[in-house]
C-alpha cells in the first residue's frame, strides 16, 4: 500500500522552492528544494539516497507526496532511447503495449521528430522547463532530463509512473523529474478512464455520468492545470500535451496558468480536433492565452490559420506571440 504524506507549501521563487511535509509533530519536514540548488533534503533521517518525486492532488485539496511507487516491478523492460544517446528508459512488452514501447524496443524512439522539436525548443532558452502533460513512459520527459531541463510529468496509469520512475533512476535524474498521478480537466472532482488491449498510449479520460457509478469502474482525481501553480513557479514553459482527446478541458481550466506562467511554446496532439467543435474551441482559448498556431517544425515557422483547420497536421505547435 503507498504511504502518503501531506504537503504543504512553504516558499517558492525562482530561486528556492522549499515544500514541506507536516508529521505528527509540530516541525516540517523539507522535501525538495528547486533544481537551480544541488541540495536535496530526504524525507527519512538518515536517508541518502535520492528518489523522484511523485506527487498527487487530492480532492481536499491537500498535496501528497507517493513514497513506493518507484519500486521496480519484474515486468519492466530496460531499453535505450537513440536521441538521446544512452538514455534509459523502462518500457512494456510489445504485447501489451504495441505502439510506443514496441516503438522503443524496435527503433529506440518514439514520434522522434516532435521529440527532436520540443528538445530545440528547450535548447534556445536554459531557463525553460518541460511540462509533459500525458507523459506515458517518458520518451519526452528523459529527453529534457537527459539535457539538463526540468520536468514536470503528468500521468494517471501507475504502470507508466512507475517506468518513468526506474527511468529517472537509471539516467540519475532524480533532481529534474517531479511526477504528478492525476487527470487534467475544466473541473476538480473524480472522473473515469478507459484504458485499450495492446495500446498503453491510447488510454483516455472521461467525465463521470450518473450512469457510471457501477462497481469496478477506473476512477482518478482530477485537477485543474492552475493546481499546479499551488506548489510550483512557472516561468518559462515549454508543455507538451498528449491526452486523448481531452485537450479542450485542460486548457479551460489553465487560464490561470498560462497568464502567470510564460508559455513560449506548446506541442498539441490536434488529430482529433480538426473536424469537431472543440478545435474551434481551442483555437479561441489559446488565442486568448496569447498563443499563434503553427506547424510543428523548427524550420518551418509558418503559422497555420483556422479557416485551413481541416487540413491541420495532426500535431501542432502553438508559439507565444510576439517571441523572438
Amino acid at each position: 500500500m503507498t504511504r502518503l504524506i501531506i504537503i504543504k507549501v512553504l516558499s517558492i521563487n525562482t530561486n528556492t522552492t522549499l515544500v514541506a511535509v507536516k508529521t505528527t509533530s509540530t516541525h516540517f519536514i523539507p522535501v525538495f528544494e528547486s533544481y537551480r540548488s544541488a541540495k536535496f533534503d530526504n524525507i527519512s533521517k538518515g536517508q541518502t539516497e535520492k528518489k523522484v518525486r511523485v506527487l498527487s492532488r487530492r480532492e481536499h485539496g491537500q498535496w501528497f507526496e507517493q513514497t513506493d511507487t518507484c519500486e521496480m516491478q519484474p515486468d519492466f523492460i530496460r531499453a535505450q532511447l537513440k536521441e538521446p544517446v544512452n538514455t534509459p528508459i523502462y518500457v512494456y512488452n510489445k504485447a501489451t503495449d504495441v505502439f510506443v514501447s514496441g516503438s522503443i524496443l524496435t527503433e529506440g524512439m518514439w514520434e522522434g521528430d516532435l521529440v527532436n522539436q520540443t528538445r530545440d525548443f528547450l535548447m534556445e532558452d536554459r531557463e525553460r522547463v518541460l511540462l509533459d502533460l500525458g507523459s506515458n513512459v517518458g520518451v519526452f520527459s528523459l529527453m529534457a532530463a537527459k539535457i539538463g531541463r526540468k520536468v514536470f510529468s503528468v500521468d494517471i496509469l501507475a504502470g507508466n509512473i512507475q517506468r518513468l520512475c526506474a527511468s529517472s533512476l537509471a539516467g540519475h535524474f532524480q533532481d529534474q523529474v517531479t511526477i504528478i498521478q492525476n487527470a487534467l480537466s475544466d473541473e476538480r472532482g473524480n472522473v473515469t478512464y478507459k484504458t485499450y488491449r495492446g495500446n498503453v498510449g491510447g488510454t483516455f479520460v472521461k467525465k463521470l455520468d450518473g450512469v457510471q457509478t457501477a462497481h469496478g469502474i477506473k476512477i482518478i482525481p482530477a485537477i485543474l492545470l492552475d493546481d499546479l501553480l499551488e506548489i510550483f513557479k512557472f516561468q518559462k514553459v515549454v508543455i507538451k500535451m498528449d491526452v486523448e482527446t481531452f485537450e479542450e478541458q485542460i486548457l479551460k481550466g489553465g487560464k490561470k496558468f498560462f497568464t502567470e506562467a510564460r508559455v513560449d511554446y506548446l506541442l498539441m496532439e490536434f488529430g482529433y480536433h480538426r473536424t469537431r467543435p472543440s478545435g474551434r474551441s481551442i483555437i479561441e482559448i489559446l488565442d486568448k492565452y496569447g498563443m499563434t498556431p503553427m506547424l510543428p517544425s523548427v524550420h518551418d515557422v509558418r503559422n497555420l490559420t483556422d479557416s485551413e483547420i481541416r487540413a491541420w497536421p495532426g500535431y501542432v505547435t502553438w508559439k507565444r506571440k510576439h517571441l523572438k
